[in-house]
């Protein structure tokens, strides 16, 4: 019985002391599950910041491929333009030496008609020199016959010499009549000569240039030309440089004679019309101009025969690389603001509200823009009056 109550004895010690350790893994074990919570909370607020830092990746890299495929079309229409500028700068070239070498065939006519027109005038001086000479012995012959009619006047008194005397005046009517007949032949033979030679006669002007910069580099207003007057409209070739009155549709400042270069032509109901355009000008002139008002074009280029217009050419050349410098800033600023505008609030107009930095942000590029554009305006109306006094 007391070997019994010690083993109940000892199995309750035990039991108890299992308890405990079991009690004690319990706390153990609860404050390793709260501390694994707060690692588990820990590791959710990265797990959301991560996502959040995601999110404004993935928008900036949305941002990023828009603006790459606006690059990529950027480069594609530049390919194309100067694909289309590679043609046209081929197609003048081409125009040119046609141009040239129809020049250098006008110039070999010209001598031949210049020579036979020689030898043309030398025969109408000589007739011209005959028609004096008969129209002197006519004169002399008039005259004579109005001093034989005074005289027969005198000598109708004279019954004897009456017959003698008509018969000597009509002698010199007929004389008269004879002379009379040749002075209209050599004026018949005189005027069909000016006739055939009034083709042959090149007519043409000397004229200066305007210091706008609408030719540079190539024509400038240090530089004078010979124009052709007497031209016939199919001479003018895409590539020529013409000298036009312009019409009310034309994109020009000004009303005089504008000298640029032919680049495109059409005909409509038998009329000859130019597009012409200005060397150093982006844009066309904006208008056809009929034959009617082409008042020329060049045969002949003199460089360098004005040295007196230097300075006023380097005040308007300087002032418009000003005024398009300012401007290219004023549009690239113009697109980036747009650009973010269009990222942060969807459109490039209407309302936007905005919290920091964006608003921030934003807000500095428009006072950017707006500052660019003041200067923009300033290197515009800076331009404008050399421009202005260029024409005067």
């Amino acid at each position: 019985m007391r070997s019994l109550s010690f083993i109940v004895t000892f199995l309750g010690v035990l039991s108890a002391t299992i308890l405990v350790v079991i009690l004690f893994q319990l706390i153990e074990t609860r404050s390793n599950l709260a501390t694994t919570k707060a690692e588990l909370g820990s590791v959710q607020a990265d797990r959301d910041q991560l996502s959040s830092d995601l999110g404004t990746t993935r928008g900036q890299l949305t941002a990023k491929i828009a603006e790459n495929e606006a690059l990529i079309r950027d480069l594609a229409a530049t390919t194309e333009q100067l694909t289309n500028q590679t043609a046209e700068n081929e197609s003048l070239t081409t125009n040119l030496a046609t141009t040239t070498e129809r020049l250098v065939s006008k110039t070999a006519e010209a001598e031949t008609l210049l020579e036979t027109t020689t030898g043309q005038l030398a025969t109408l001086w000589l007739k011209t020199a005959e028609n004096e000479t008969l129209t002197a012995d006519l004169e002399t012959t008039t005259e004579q016959l109005a001093t034989k009619i005074a005289d027969n006047e005198t000598l109708l008194s004279e019954v004897g010499h009456l017959n003698e005397v008509r018969n000597e005046r009509d002698a010199l009517l007929t004389q008269k009549d004879s002379l009379n007949s040749q002075i209209n032949s050599l004026q018949v033979e005189i005027a069909s000569l000016k006739g055939q030679r009034a083709p042959f006669i090149v007519e043409t002007y000397a004229g200066t240039f305007a210091c706008t910069g609408s030719m540079e580099p190539k024509i400038t207003c240090l530089d004078s030309a010979t124009w052709l007057a007497n031209f016939t409209p199919q001479d003018v070739v895409i590539g020529t440089v013409i000298s036009f009155t312009p019409t009310v549709e034309c994109n020009l400042s000004g009303s005089g004679r504008v000298a640029h270069r032919v680049v495109d032509i059409r005909m409509e109901a038998n009329i000859y019309y130019y597009w012409p355009r200005g060397d150093a000008n982006s844009q066309d002139d904006g208008c056809w101009i009929p034959h009617a008002n082409v008042n020329g074009y060049i045969i002949d280029l003199q460089k360098n025969t004005h040295p007196e217009n230097q300075a006023l050419r380097e005040k308007v050349n300087s002032s418009k690389a000003a005024r398009d410098l300012a401007l290219q800033n004023y549009e690239e600023k113009e697109a980036a603001y747009d650009q973010k505008r269009l990222f942060y609030c969807g459109s490039v107009a209407g309302t936007c509200t905005l919290q920091e930095p964006y608003y921030s942000e934003l807000t500095q590029l428009y006072n950017e823009l707006n500052s660019l554009y003041n200067t923009y305006l300033n290197a515009y109306n800076t331009w404008e009056l050399a421009y202005n006094e260029a024409i005067a």
